[in-house]
């Protein structure tokens, strides 16, 4: 079944909004994902259990995160999205891994 570009729009923004706190998105992530971030155990985590249990240590590392999509490419089977991460970490199980104080990236990600 094909997925209009609206359709990709909805998954996109219901991503965001589960990476804002809103864990009632948590569906929009499969059973099955592999995601690779360097903040993650190792740098992967695998399944959604899993990625729930980093999103929630994320969160609560920096209390203020923020994911704010800038733009989004979607062409046939292909989806680019430029985004802006921005969050102050506080004292946590992250606080190894990390140097402490206010953070803003921005990327461009290929969703798989």
């Amino acid at each position: 079944m094909a997925q209009t570009q609206a359709d990709v729009k909805e998954v996109i923004a219901d991503y965001e909004a589960l990476w804002n706190g809103d864990f009632s998105k948590l569906e929009v992530v499969a059973e099955s994902a592999d995601v690779y971030d360097p903040a993650a155990p190792d740098g992967e985590v695998h399944g959604r259990e899993p990625f729930e249990a980093f999103l929630r240590e994320t969160r609560e590392a920096f209390p203020d995160f923020t994911l704010q999509t800038q733009e989004m490419l979607v062409e046939d089977e292909t989806v680019m999205v430029e985004w802006t991460v921005a969050g102050t970490l506080e004292t946590s199980s992250m606080a190894h891994r990390r140097v402490a104080g206010r953070w803003r990236l921005e990327g461009w990600q290929k969703p798989s």
